[in-house]
Parts: C-alpha cells; sequence; structure tokens
C-alpha cells in the first residue's frame, strides 16, 4: 500500500489547552471524511527549543502558549490532495 503522510504543528494559549483538546476528535472526524486513514493529535509540551530548528522556534513559541502536532495518513498523495 502507498501511503503519504501530512503534518502540522499548531501554537494554542495554553488557557484554550483544553477548548483545543475537546476540537481534536472533531478534527479527525472531518479528515477521515476527506480521506485519512489516521489522524493523531498531541501535545509537544516537552519538546526542547532547538538552536537551529524546532518546534518551539517553528511558531514562534512564547512563554504562555503550548506547541500542538497533528499526523494525518492517507492512501496516497492524490487522496491527500483531494
Amino acid at each position: 500500500m502507498v501511503v503519504s503522510r501530512s503534518g502540522s504543528i499548531v501554537r494554542v494559549p495554553k488557557r484554550s489547552a483544553d477548548a483545543y483538546r475537546r476540537m481534536a476528535p472533531k478534527s479527525s472526524k472531518v479528515w477521515r471524511e476527506h480521506g485519512a486513514l489516521e489522524f493523531r493529535e498531541g501535545i509537544a509540551d516537552d519538546v526542547k527549543r532547538g538552536q537551529y530548528t524546532s518546534f518551539p522556534r517553528c511558531v514562534k513559541l512564547k512563554a504562555n502558549k503550548v506547541v500542538w502536532f497533528s499526523w494525518i495518513v492517507y492512501k496516497s498523495r492524490s487522496t491527500a490532495t483531494e
């Protein structure tokens, strides 16, 4: 089976983490309706800031925010772009 993966990161205010956590299952349902085989989302609260690149650097993370990472798996690249 050919598999295509897509990932994304987003910064979320720490005070909104619970709301984001409640929204994640709804996102999973939407992605699956659009062809995703698998959808995972997690908080990257233990990721260290890298010297040149890292999740925290990528989203210009501030002290009152946290990074969330989404991972979506599709059957193929064409399925992911439909």
